[in-house]
């Protein structure tokens, strides 16, 4: 068979493959679509909510108030959150929450000396482990949408133009008979060439299906940005809200101090 052919039988190859993968993309949206539909009579926990629709950690802001909301923790204007008395590590509050996501900051809180922002308890290991039980078993309640953030079929198309560049590269050193090698030496720099071919055709072809093949949506990840604010959040005052927002995204000194000396040496600071 000519190389001519061979080369258009794997492009058509491949072309059914993306035929069969936009297929099962068109299937899976309808489907994910049905059940979308269905989504308005599902209890959603608030905290579950509000981190599906932006990030985890914003469940931490919402337990936050609901601490504060509680009178178990204030928060001062810097967005410092503090307890109802300062604590030693090993002292447990005297009052705790019914739902594990505030019980959990309440402790992270506890071993910070009774006093930190949002931004210094997020990476407290025990309260990031609380906090992806909490995520894990909610989203074992609804099953469809548990693996959301998976998408197999872009993953397969990605992967798909790996092996046609391959071959595209085999055919053009190897099965041309002007170009054919011959010897170890020969071989060893044929296949070298081989894989700097395939990498200029991969890495063109990759970026080409990851920018233009389209993503799965996340229906229920949209569904949750469009419920209500979460009570404890909704229930704060405005200055409340924006003293949790500062604590969220609280910048020490020595950071206010870095970037102001970055800023004075950046070009053009006078």
């Amino acid at each position: 068979m000519a190389q001519l052919t061979v080369a258009g039988v794997a492009l058509a190859a491949t072309f059914v493959v993306y035929g069969l993968l936009g297929i099962a993309w068109w299937s899976r949206g309808r489907a994910d679509r049905k059940a979308a539909a269905r989504l308005g009579s599902l209890e959603i926990d608030p905290y579950h909510a509000i981190a599906t629709a932006g990030w985890p950690e914003d469940a931490d802001r919402a337990a936050a108030a609901e601490l504060i909301r509680g009178g178990m923790v204030e928060v001062d204007a810097e967005g410092f959150l503090t307890t109802g008395r300062r604590v030693r590590p090993a002292e447990p509050p005297a009052y705790r929450p019914e739902h594990p996501v505030p019980n959990a900051l309440l402790d992270a809180l506890t071993r910070h000396g009774g006093r930190s922002t949002l931004r210094g308890l997020v990476d407290d290991p025990p309260l990031r482990a609380a906090r992806e039980v909490f995520l894990r078993t909610e989203d074992a309640k609804v099953p469809r949408w548990s693996d959301r953030r998976e998408d197999g079929l872009h993953s397969a198309a990605t992967l798909t133009a790996l092996p046609l560049a391959l071959f595209y590269a085999v055919q053009i050193v190897f099965l041309r008979k002007e170009s054919a090698p011959h010897g170890i030496v020969d071989t060893l720099l044929a296949l070298l060439l081989v894989v700097i071919l395939w990498l200029m055709i991969a890495v063109p072809v990759g970026w080409f299906v990851l920018r233009f093949w389209p993503g799965r949506r996340d229906p229920f990840r949209e569904h949750c940005a469009r419920l209500p604010r979460h009570p404890a959040l909704a229930a704060l005052a405005e200055h409340q809200n924006a003293a949790l927002a500062r604590s969220a995204s609280y910048r020490e000194p020595w950071e206010v101090e870095r970037d102001r000396w970055v800023d004075v040496d950046a070009p053009g600071a006078f």
